[in-house]
């Protein structure tokens, strides 16, 4: 299934000319991330998760990979410029 989305993604990419800057880089760390999932996957049987951030307690999350964050702040950037978008 991630492949599946993968493919639809870069094929999104390709087709639509009319994307910024912004939702280029977007999508490619999205796709980037992705691919090293699914490197992972392939290659050790596992995604494994090695970051952990505590700020003392004021902020503190989840285990995570850099993977992780490159899919993670590609929707971050898309979430926020679709709502600059519309306004």
């Amino acid at each position: 299934l991630p492949i599946l989305v993968l493919g639809f993604v870069l094929r999104y990419i390709i087709k639509d000319k009319s994307l910024d800057n912004w939702s280029l880089f977007a999508f490619s760390s999205i796709i980037g991330g992705g691919l090293a999932n699914v490197y992972d996957r392939i290659v050790y049987g596992s995604v494994t998760d090695f970051l952990f951030i505590d700020l003392g307690g004021v902020f503190k999350t989840g285990i995570f990979n850099m993977a992780d964050l490159s899919v993670t702040t590609g929707m971050i950037i898309l979430i926020i410029f679709s709502f600059k978008k519309k306004a």
